[in-house]
């Protein structure tokens, strides 16, 4: 499947662009899968199969821990990422 995103080159577009899209939530937690979800798919342009095997697996991890910091949130979206892009 072809990459449904384009990667922006500008990390300063990107962190505006999902500053923009992550406010609305009000949960830190999911700001930040949000957050990082937006900036994967701003700056890496995955494809729409291994963006949505993230995003599944990002938000396994938000509800089954509802102790985790944004911190070790962010760093469970990259290994979902990563795990979901070597799948591919």
């Amino acid at each position: 499947m072809a990459a449904k995103f384009q990667p922006e080159t500008s990390i300063g577009t990107c962190a505006k662009t999902c500053g923009i899209r992550c406010i609305k939530e009000l949960d830190p937690r999911k700001i930040v899968v949000c957050f990082s979800l937006c900036l994967i798919e701003c700056k890496f342009g995955p494809s729409e199969v291994v963006y949505n095997c993230t995003k599944d697996c990002a938000n396994a991890i938000v509800h089954s821990n509802l102790e985790a910091d944004p911190e070790s949130v962010r760093h469970h979206v990259d290994k979902c990422y990563g795990s979901c892009q070597s799948k591919i």
